[in-house]
């Protein structure tokens, strides 16, 4: 008998493993963008195998019944098959992410996984069904983008700590034996509208996300977003500041997290601010009061966020001028009152290092996608993020 539950217990044991992950999210709708600066639509076809070990879809979704569907059917067609021709020529592993910042942010959905996580009856409706999603379309794995659990001004409630913890266990309990990985996502900063005593005292926050990792392979520390046109008090910031990821990391590794679960996130976008007041030759750093996010971007389309290829054909055509400082990369116009802050190979590399540092699993991109996808060399970002 000692034996029998010997085996059992290797079953179950987490499938990660201690080789360096290089990963990018890949997002559904950016099949559908126009031509801009003589790009075609982006595709899986311009991806270099060479560059990355992991790719993640972005994103299946759900609806009150807790069960998984496809946002655009045309995943199917479009999307699979390059991930499937990825995997052949050498990608490791494939995952599909749930959730999302829109789904957790709109008033439709933003409620979901709190719901969903409550009981054990809608719990287990979910797990099927994404065991039968990753079966059906040949993933490798989960990872789970419920970016605000018990955020009280996302829809959460102070007990969906408890209850994600219960979703991951019976997820593994799940995913485990079909050699699957499972995976969740987890913000730089802890979430504005968690209960105070989570700010009063981080390592709550912290301590809890590393009672989570026995039954995960990898968490990603979504190391960007630290400031943007949604500050208050409205005065631009850094992106993903290299001092900020310092403080993040040191938190989760001084709580107990293992540096070989998890994953460091790294932005391919930047964020925009216009109205900027103050910026003069010799004085183009952060902290500047500003009115408005910056314009959409001619592809990306959203306000006060640009990818990385729109952000290089502003500066290639002048319509921003580059600089860099402290580790951190800006662009600017001092006429039009406009201010970006993204991420260079330069400062890329800088937080890549950091992540060696630290013996992490490795670093996640956000999002494969708004690198420069198109022109030689291509994904020059990704391509900086070496862990070798």
């Amino acid at each position: 008998m000692k034996y029998f539950c010997f085996f059992i217990c290797l079953c179950f044991l987490p499938l990660y493993s201690t080789e360096p992950v290089v990963g990018a999210y890949v997002q559904s709708h950016s099949q559908y963008w126009p031509k801009v600066s003589g790009r075609p639509p982006f595709s899986l076809a311009f991806v270099e195998v060479s560059l990355l070990t992991d790719i993640y879809f972005a994103f299946a979704t759900f609806s009150d019944d807790f069960t998984l569907r496809l946002l655009d059917p045309n995943d199917e067609k479009v999307i699979f098959p390059g991930l499937q021709r990825l995997k052949i020529e050498g990608v490791r592993h494939v995952l599909f992410s749930v959730g999302g910042w829109n789904f957790n942010s709109k008033e439709a959905t933003k409620e979901l996984f709190s719901k969903m996580t409550r009981s054990q009856v809608s719990r287990k409706t979910f797990i099927s069904s994404a065991l039968a999603f990753a079966k059906r379309y040949k993933f490798d794995g989960i990872d789970v983008d419920w970016e605000y659990p018990a955020d009280l001004l996302r829809g959460g409630r102070e007990e969906d700590l408890n209850n994600f913890l219960l979703l991951l266990q019976e997820l593994s309990e799940a995913f485990w034996p079909e050699k699957l990985l499972v995976s969740f996502c987890i913000p730089g900063l802890i979430p504005y509208g968690m209960p105070k005593r989570y700010h009063d005292t981080p390592a709550n926050f912290y301590s809890w996300v590393s009672k989570c990792q026995k039954f995960v392979d990898r968490i990603t520390v979504m190391a960007y977003d630290y400031h943007g046109p949604f500050d208050d008090p409205k005065l631009t910031g850094v992106n993903s500041p290299l001092d900020s990821i310092e403080k993040t990391l040191e938190q989760l590794l001084t709580n107990g997290l293992l540096p070989s679960k998890l994953l460091l996130g790294l932005p391919s976008y930047g964020h925009s601010y216009s109205g900027v007041s103050g910026l003069s030759e010799g004085v183009i750093g952060p902290g500047k009061p500003f009115s408005k996010p910056g314009e959409e971007g001619s592809v990306t389309a959203l306000p006060g966020t640009l990818a990385y290829f729109e952000i290089a054909d502003k500066i290639a055509t002048k319509q921003l001028v580059f600089a860099a400082n402290n580790g951190n990369a800006y662009a600017y116009n001092i006429a039009k009152e406009e201010w970006v802050s993204f991420d260079t190979p330069e400062t890329i590399r800088l937080k890549v290092a950091k992540a060696k540092e630290k013996g992490l699993l490795g670093v996640v991109f956000w999002s494969l996608e708004m690198d420069e996808y198109y022109w030689q060399p291509r994904f020059p970002l990704l391509r900086s993020a070496s862990l070798k």
